[in-house]
């Protein structure tokens, strides 16, 4: 279990440290727009119709 939560640990402080980074290289960006840009991080489906 403790190999998980290391993991969990890693990947956690990772992604904060990503995040982070990415916001310190675009300052000019309104807080609002956060939830948007971290929604778009995660791959999602696109619905495409296949008429």
């Amino acid at each position: 279990m403790d190999v998980f939560f290391f993991l969990w640990l890693w990947f956690s402080s990772s992604f904060r440290l990503c995040l982070s980074l990415s916001l310190s290289l675009c300052p000019s960006t309104p807080p609002s727009l956060l939830p948007t840009h971290s929604s778009s991080l995660t791959p999602t489906p696109t619905p495409t119709p296949r008429s």
